[in-house]
């Protein structure tokens, strides 16, 4: 365990206890999942080493700092569990795995967004994403590099390398007027982008820690980048509407054609926080079936984004800096909600 965690600020902290009751949640369900199938001591056999030590950390870190989580946690993993269950073939379960870090953020890209496997009797394998978020609130589905995501997301349509081209230029063309503009607030000399010389003088790298007016130039740079990707996506929509519904998948959390998303939503209730509100659930075929349009709604320059709607899942599409707003690596957060 870091540390330094000890040490973190209260926003550090907060962050630190999203990532850990996920990783948490991933394991609980798995449990659940199995103890219910009657395989808990395969799944256990098969859940151990490195992931088993981090994660009871992360439950003596959480333990601490959120002791409220630690108690409703099992309960929120149990109705996820199964609410689950009732959308499976049960029977034909042979075993759960929890796949921690060893996923695609990993290196291994072959089961994309799941969090644990089914694996079947048939020997296919079932791949299942796990969403744990406060009700009515946009849940976090891909993050993605703005210098890739046309060429990467979009890349079945064959106007997608110039696009991306097209893309790249603004967004360097953005990064060196926002840069050219800090500095001279900054009493600095500009030489193209951001050097030593920004931090020797004391100043931050953190978006959220600049002076507000300073902070405002940072956000203007975002808003062109924004928009150029939604006349980007309006175009290859009008070009080809199935190809484009295709190429949304992975951005709403179903990278493969067998995902499953499984959400469930907590909420605070008569004081109490981390109460189960509500579960919900789509793959590819309940996507595909609800989706009778997509309408590209209008760009939100206060937070550089825009919102397209599919059916009932609104896929909101915005544009930020990576940690650090000296980095011309923008990135792309993707998140959905139903409406």
């Amino acid at each position: 365990m870091k540390e330094t965690y000890l040490n973190d600020s209260a926003s550090q902290k907060e962050a630190l206890i999203n990532e850990f009751k996920g990783n948490l949640f991933e394991y609980l369900v798995g449990h659940q999942l199995a103890r219910s199938l009657q395989i808990e001591s395969k799944f256990i056999q098969s859940f151990g080493g490195e992931l088993r030590t981090r994660l009871s950390e992360y439950e003596s870190w959480i333990r601490v700092h959120d002791n409220d989580l630690i108690l409703e946690l099992p309960k929120l993993a149990s109705e996820t569990a199964n609410n689950l269950l009732g959308k499976l073939e049960s029977k034909k379960i042979e075993n759960v795995l929890v796949m921690g870090k060893s996923g695609s953020a990993g290196g291994n890209d072959n089961f994309k967004e799941a969090d644990i496997l089914l694996l079947m009797k048939d020997k296919s394998v079932k791949p299942v994403s796990l969403k744990l978020c406060k009700a009515n609130s946009f849940v976090n589905t891909k993050s993605a590099g703005v210098k890739s995501f046309i060429s990467k997301y979009f890349s079945s349509f064959n106007e997608s390398s110039q696009f991306q081209k097209e893309l790249n230029d603004l967004l360097t063309l953005c990064y060196t007027d926002m840069a050219s503009q800090l500095h001279s607030m900054a009493s600095l000399p500009f030489n193209g982008g951001f050097d030593q010389s920004w931090t020797q003088a004391g100043l931050t790298e953190l978006p959220g820690q600049l002076e507000p007016h300073m902070n405002e130039v940072v956000i203007k740079s975002y808003r062109p980048v924004i928009s150029k990707i939604r006349e980007i996506l309006l175009i290859l929509q009008e070009s080809d509407s199935e190809l484009f519904i295709k190429s949304l998948r992975p951005l709403i959390g179903i990278g493969k054609e067998e995902m499953l998303q499984a959400t469930c939503y907590h909420s605070v209730v008569k004081g109490k926080k981390y109460q189960f509100h509500s579960f919900d659930y789509f793959d590819s075929f309940l996507l595909d079936k609800e989706v009778r349009d997509i309408t590209i709604g209008e760009q939100r320059p206060e937070v550089s984004s825009f919102e397209i709607k599919l059916g009932e899942l609104l896929l909101q599409i915005r544009v930020k800096p990576m940690n650090k707003f000296t980095s011309e690596a923008y990135k792309i957060n993707c998140s959905i909600k139903k409406h």
